[in-house]
């Protein structure tokens, strides 16, 4: 279990005073429409099986695990599956461990249109939208159902208030036939810019299986240090585990996109970077991993 902070360009690693913090995935439903053929959760997809409040309520008020909470990330699956039940999680998330615990939501966009009926929208760090190429055929290609446009996403950052609209952030997963070039990247920060979103996610693929592995970019890959449209402002790793970078773009009108990219490599069996809970009750070392406490 990590009990460090990660460092800058691997020198110097220091123990997190007040030892271990974990980030904890909640997972309303592990079922998805989608059917990204790079999706670390693939295995349980097609199970519509939902999380029950008590025992999300019962893991919450465990003294140990609010000991270490980090912060709360709420994904799937597709949480936007039942928006009744994404707004009690919320609500409980809150209500148990404070309004000022890092709360962020991850979707494949799907269910953006209910942005509205969520009632603690004002209370997220983020809202992490999964849109792997600026083309909306060729983004829609990789979901394999329907997922929102660029004008859809427009839109819908057209209706919300200008200061909330920092919460939102692109994800792009880098491959070798989609977003794995410098100039795709770039490309693709335009079209962020366009959107009005205003920072971006380069991920590369955990090499999960035949697909992944074998059109696999690392961020480091596709970054132009050189270019003096990108600003990096800090770097972190986690050993060989983890790598990260942040930055901003100057796009061609002179609009700013933050962005970061990250990669994560296979971890070994010891190490816990996160929790996940799932619709199954159980809380895990992540996606697939060792179950550790079940309700």
């Amino acid at each position: 279990m990590r009990d460090y902070i990660c460092s800058r360009k691997g020198c110097g690693y220091t123990q997190l005073p007040g030892g271990n913090r974990l980030q904890l995935t909640v997972m309303p439903t592990a079922f998805c429409e989608g059917r990204c053929p790079f999706c670390v959760a693939a295995a349980g997809r097609n199970d519509k099986s939902r999380l029950e409040l008590a025992k999300l309520e019962r893991l919450l008020q465990e003294d140990e695990l609010r000991r270490i909470l980090r912060g709360v990330s709420i994904s799937g699956g597709e949480p936007f599956t039942d928006v009744g039940l994404l707004n009690e999680i919320l609500e409980m998330v809150f209500d148990l461990c404070g309004q000022d615990t890092e709360v962020a939501i991850n979707t494949n966009g799907c269910g953006i249109s209910e942005l509205g009926r969520l009632k603690k929208f004002s209370l997220l760090d983020a809202v992490h939208i999964s849109r792997h190429h600026y083309r909306d055929d060729r983004n829609a290609a990789y979901f394999g159902c329907p997922v929102p446009t660029k004008q859809d996403l427009k839109e819908m950052m057209d209706s919300v208030a200008v200061y909330d609209r920092d919460v939102f952030v692109l994800n792009c997963m880098l491959l070798r036939d989609g977003i794995g070039t410098a100039g795709e990247v770039r490309r693709y920060f335009e079209h962020a810019v366009e959107i009005g979103i205003k920072k971006a996610a380069l991920i590369t693929v955990m090499p999960v299986n035949a697909y992944a592995k074998a059109r696999r970019i690392s961020y480091r890959k596709v970054l132009w240090p050189e270019d003096g449209t990108l600003l990096y402002t800090q770097d972190f790793q986690d050993y060989d585990h983890c790598f990260c970078q942040d930055g901003i773009y100057v796009s061609a009108n002179g609009s700013l996109l933050s962005f970061y990219g990250r990669e994560t490599s296979p971890l070994p069996g010891s190490y816990v970077r996160g929790l996940v809970f799932g619709p199954d009750g159980c809380l895990r070392t992540g996606f697939g991993g060792e179950v550790l406490w079940k309700t």
